[in-house]
């Protein structure tokens, strides 16, 4: 059985038709929310459930309908797992099919579990859960690209390539810090998401239409069933914030696909036939319609496109919230889809991205080829200020060297090994980090998890 067809929009009253709207109005209002509310109807199935098991401890629904609400919400449930819930476009969004569908299945129970509520408080806490799994999702995925990053890190450590400043030859890096930096940005993105969870989880529901409800609403309650760490106390506040939140993970969306965008943009330029530093497998290449020999790293290219996505994603819900005023506005209803948006495409590069430093290697023959003298040439400075003599004097007297042709190169070369062994501690380091703050994801993925137990 899918979400029903026959039911009536929340907002009909008595005497109200279907045809009372102008059919081109009401499908531009309802917009894309049909299809953009599946990725949240199964947030709002679980609050509803909390929203119930309140009710019922505040005696404003009795135990016989709390008894056929929970096993009509979990078949609710069910069906959206299985891709078999609809919400058709007569009923506007998952709000109102989810209680249409209860009416039908629990009779005149479905028809009280929206007392004290507003739709604005259903998309709010359905909403919030959905950023905190959205966020669970970010830094699982940012911990299987780190963790592959380190691996692949500590068997390259030594392997000189030649790092660059404006373009230009500057220093000696390696193929393993290149790889390590992967890896340590990613576990400074993965505690952003872990801040940003705290930030999210505070508890929206309750507040109604924005003004409170004249009802004996516990929210204390609302907040523990469904794990939020805080209530969000004014209504006003509450329902002004439905955008912010958003805003903000999406902002942290785009920082994962900067990150994601300057390492793809690394490797087109390591793949140039100039430098030939990295191999692409060929099963990541595409070729040309006109040019046979081409070996495109196209999968490279959209890595490094998608980031303008989701900042324009960001820009969006910062434009459609910036210009209102207090309290809700439809506008708020545009808001969803730049989200989820944004959440698909960020989930995609970065699972994309893993693929990719998996499949890559390093051409240890052309990263030699490419390793020129003026790479070495503070190396130099530096083996006369451990012999005493001051930096800027050293610096004065390795330019002399450098011009008159007197740096050896070959010599210098083993200075990396200094490098090399506070990179290898460095390693250490992050693994364990990583290792730490895995166990702290694991314990919010599983409170989030925990939630279905609701139904039961």
């Amino acid at each position: 059985m899918t979400g029903t067809t026959s039911g009536k929009r929340l907002w009909d009253k008595s005497g109200d038709s279907a045809s009372s709207l102008n059919k081109l109005i009401h499908e531009f209002t309802v917009g894309s929310d049909p299809e953009i509310d599946l990725n949240i109807i199964y947030w709002d199935i679980l609050a509803s459930a909390a929203h119930a098991k309140m009710l019922n401890n505040s005696k404003l629904l009795d135990d016989k309908d709390l008894a056929v609400l929970i096993p009509g919400l979990k078949k609710a449930l069910n069906l959206v797992k299985k891709d078999e819930f609809t919400i058709p476009r007569e009923l506007e969004d998952c709000h109102t099919a989810l209680e249409s569908y209860l009416t039908e299945e629990c009779g005149d129970a479905g028809k009280r579990i929206h007392t004290g509520r507003s739709r604005n408080d259903q998309v709010l806490v359905a909403v919030r859960l959905y950023l905190r799994a959205l966020i669970i999702d970010s830094v699982n995925g940012l911990t299987a690209v780190a963790n592959l990053a380190f691996k692949r890190a500590e068997s390259s450590l030594g392997i000189q390539i030649p790092g660059h400043t404006h373009f230009q030859h500057a220093m000696p890096a390696s193929v393993g810090m290149w790889f390590s930096a992967i890896a340590e940005g990613a576990i400074e993105l993965i505690r952003e998401g872990l801040a940003l969870s705290e930030l999210v989880s505070i508890n929206p529901l309750g507040v109604g239409s924005g003004f409170g409800a004249p009802l004996p609403i516990d929210r204390e309650l609302t907040t523990k069933l469904l794990g939020f760490s805080k209530t969000q106390r004014n209504p006003i506040n509450t329902q002004n914030s439905r955008g912010k939140y958003e805003l903000s993970i999406v902002r942290y969306l785009s920082n994962i696909s900067s990150w994601i965008e300057k390492y793809s943009y690394d490797l087109i330029i390591y793949n140039m036939q100039e430098l030939r530093w990295v191999k692409i497998p060929k099963s990541f290449t595409t070729g040309s319609s006109i040019m046979p020999q081409k070996q495109n790293p196209d999968v490279l290219e959209l890595l490094r496109g998608s980031a303008s996505r989701v900042r324009a994603s960001e820009f969006e819900i910062a434009s459609i919230i910036s210009k209102l005023p207090s309290h809700y506005h439809r506008d708020f209803q545009l808001t969803k889809e730049p989200l989820v948006k944004a959440r698909n495409i960020s989930l995609s590069t970065l699972s994309i991205f893993k693929q990719v430093l998996e499949g890559i290697d390093f051409d240890i023959i052309e990263l030699e080829k490419s390793k020129s003298e003026e790479l070495y040439v503070t190396y130099q400075a530096f083996r006369l200020v451990r012999q005493g003599m001051s930096f800027r004097d050293a610096y004065i007297e390795t330019a002399r060297l450098y011009t008159e042709g007197s740096i050896n190169k070959k010599d210098l070369e083993q200075d990396f090994a200094l490098i090399e062994s506070s990179l290898i501690s460095e390693l250490a380091s992050g693994k364990a980090e990583l290792l730490q703050i895995s166990n702290t994801i694991s314990t919010k993925s599983a409170e989030l998890n925990s939630l279905e137990n609701l139904l039961s």
